[in-house]
């Protein structure tokens, strides 16, 4: 079973994403709202991919903490509400996916897939 590590600022967005990942056959292994926490628990527990959220509390955004978890080769997808250029321009040049919010369940399945997919393929 998939561990997903879920990094939102908004707790009921969080635990909506958990219901959706759990009804999908995924395995929430936490909920994190900073990126310090983020990168901490990546550290500490491994997950087998990271759904980030561009924005979060604390000082560290959601692409600072995927470029401090980048060492541990964890595939990430970001989750965010603000699809403007600069933000997709900063997670279209990483090697991490991204889904604008709100979004489909469907969408969100075949994203975590087809990540997966290409990270084992890599």
């Amino acid at each position: 079973m998939t561990r997903i590590l879920i990094v939102e600022d908004e707790m009921i967005v969080a635990e909506d994403i958990k219901s959706t990942l759990e009804s999908l056959g995924y395995s929430v292994m936490g909920i994190c709202s900073t990126g310090e926490d983020a990168t901490r628990t990546a550290m500490e527990k491994r997950p087998d991919l990271i759904l980030m959220d561009v924005k979060l509390n604390g000082r560290m955004t959601g692409i600072e903490a995927a470029e401090k978890i980048a060492h541990l080769n964890i595939p990430i997808i970001f989750l965010t509400a603000y699809a403007n250029e600069a933000v997709l321009g900063e997670t279209n040049s990483s090697r991490f996916g991204y889904i604008v919010k709100p979004f489909e369940e469907k969408n969100l399945d075949n994203t975590i897939k087809a990540v997966l997919q290409k990270y084992r393929n890599a």
